[in-house]
């Protein structure tokens, strides 16, 4: 039985957003990512979702360059291996600008994207009640990744 911790998290990004996930960051193989440009704004192109039961990681295309992925590390794919990946890209007319975000046992577990234009197919499965963020604009995406994603936080434009 996996064990729920209650207490309070300070925000990845202080004053940005809503944190998804509250499983604590212990292990040696998380690592903190922050897509966000300090002082400058991006435009995000496109999204890629790694998916399997849970949503496994994310990469994001940032001024047509695709970054780093976050999550689903190659030592852990064995154990956890990618069965579906959602590739999204935008045209200048089209931006993410919210998310329903399901967290179970701790963890960012399901992620559904909506655009100013469209909703994007889910990545895993929601829980009956998954949290709704609407923003502006997305700029970015912050968290703690691993073999899976263990936070997420979405930052938005104001």
């Amino acid at each position: 039985m996996l064990q729920r911790f209650n207490y309070v998290i300070a925000s990845l990004i202080h004053g940005a957003g809503r944190e998804y996930g509250i499983f604590p960051v212990s292990e040696p193989n998380q690592s903190h990512f922050n897509t966000t440009r300090r002082f400058l704004l991006i435009t995000i192109t496109g999204i890629r979702l790694f998916c399997d039961v849970h949503l496994l990681a994310i990469q994001l295309k940032v001024d047509n360059t695709w970054g780093q992925r976050y999550g689903a590390n190659l030592d852990c794919l064995a154990a956890y291996p990618i069965t579906q990946t959602l590739t999204y890209e935008f045209d200048a007319t089209e931006w993410l600008k919210g998310a329903d975000v399901s967290v179970i046992d701790g963890y960012p577990w399901a992620l559904t994207l909506h655009t100013n234009k469209r909703q994007l197919p889910t990545c895993a499965v929601h829980s009956t009640k998954p949290y709704s963020e609407r923003g502006d604009r997305l700029v970015g995406i912050a968290g703690w990744s691993g073999c899976w994603l263990d936070r997420l936080q979405f930052i938005t434009s104001t």
